[in-house]
């Protein structure tokens, strides 16, 4: 893994500038909350109250993986944060048929 990047330039996230931390953007009606990185590859961190396979399932593939502001299709993550030491995660790795 490389050295984590959070600036639109090195993710890259078209039309962004600066972090990409906590920003909000709708799929299928429902709102998420994420945060972009690139450590090697990009990934997109969704920050869940509850996660699940299914909800990796439904929103990982299509739009999200290939959300319109990313120049190449991106892992997403799904994150549930338990406490200061513990989260939970659901991982749609880029690329991955159902």
């Amino acid at each position: 893994m490389g050295k984590v990047s959070f600036l639109a330039s090195d993710i890259p996230l078209k039309g962004e500038e600066g972090e990409v931390l906590n920003r909000n953007f709708m799929i299928q009606g429902k709102s998420f909350r994420y945060c972009a990185a690139n450590i090697g590859n990009p990934h997109c961190v969704i920050l869940c109250d509850a996660i699940s396979p299914e909800i990796a399932k439904e929103y990982g593939p299509g739009h999200m993986e290939e959300e319109h502001n990313l120049s190449q299709r991106t892992n997403v993550q799904f994150m549930k944060i338990i406490d200061k030491k513990a989260i939970q995660i659901e991982i749609w790795e880029r690329g991955v048929a159902g």
